[in-house]
């Protein structure tokens, strides 16, 4: 088998591999967040479940004060990463991952020898 039929297959398999865990963390995402909902209509809650309390101004401005911009920055831009791997957030960015992936490999399968 030939280094260009390799790269190919492999890009292949990690768009469908990419494709089908996508699919699996939407479905999951889907049906955590309904089960969230039902369980705090259940318990009388209205607050908006996405909310977490480094949302709030108040926090922000302690941190800020306490820590300084930079670091603030650095806290804002972790958390940032962190909710690419949450919930609805995750099918795309393992869309995004396996895409990427898979068209390097295909770029490496059109820059290998034929043989």
């Amino acid at each position: 088998m030939t280094n260009r039929r390799t790269f190919r297959k492999i890009g292949i398999l990690i768009l469908v591999i990419g494709f089908l865990g996508a699919g699996v963390a939407y479905w999951t995402a889907e049906r955590q967040e309904a089960a969230l909902l039902a369980k705090m209509r259940a318990e009388g809650d209205d607050t908006d479940p996405s909310l977490s309390s480094e949302d709030s101004k108040l926090y922000n401005y302690n941190s800020e004060l306490n820590m300084g911009k930079g670091v603030m920055l650095i806290q804002r831009f972790f958390h940032s990463i962190g909710q690419l791997f949450r919930g609805k957030s995750l099918p795309f960015t393992l869309v995004t991952i396996s895409v990427l992936a898979a068209f390097s490999c295909f770029a490496l399968a059109d820059r290998s020898p034929p043989h």
